[in-house]
């Protein structure tokens, strides 16, 4: 499998048109009153930022190249979080896609794989739809 890249006009893209163009309103504010440019401590949370997005293309070009074989995708996954050592919510996302795969042949591997995954940004929106999962899937398990 080769490894899903970005768009060589991303290349181009300055900070602010990166998280523009990813939906990351969040970033793009800091961006803008800093006149566009990721300078000072804006440089490492934009590396951040770019390296979870690429992070995750990667990991949905990983769910799409392995044409639904559950041992197969699990492995891809695997591999992927050991190349590239993922945090936070693009961690999460991976853990997220393992759960759910899981979810087919062995749902006790799967809520823990959730709960896990949870745990690493439960504010997230990802975080927020494991919360609906676990209640409705797990709700004679899950306390609130």
């Amino acid at each position: 499998m080769e490894p899903a890249s970005i768009n060589s006009n991303e290349a181009l893209l300055t900070p602010l048109d990166y998280a523009i163009k990813y939906n990351r309103s969040e970033i793009a504010d800091i961006l803008r009153k800093h006149g566009g440019k990721a300078k000072a401590g804006l440089k490492s949370k934009f590396a951040g930022f770019k390296d979870s997005v690429r992070f995750k293309t990667e990991l949905e070009a990983t769910m799409r190249d392995n044409h639904g074989k559950p041992e197969y995708t699990l492995a891809a996954i695997d591999k992927l979080i050991e190349e590239k050592k993922p945090t936070g919510v693009a961690l999460q996302e991976a853990m997220f896609y393992k759960g759910s795969i899981l979810f087919q042949t062995d749902k006790t591997k799967a809520k823990e794989m959730l709960l896990k995954a949870k745990e690493l940004a439960p504010k997230s929106e990802t975080g927020k739809r494991i919360d609906g999962i676990l209640k409705r899937f797990f709700k004679d398990e899950v306390k609130n």
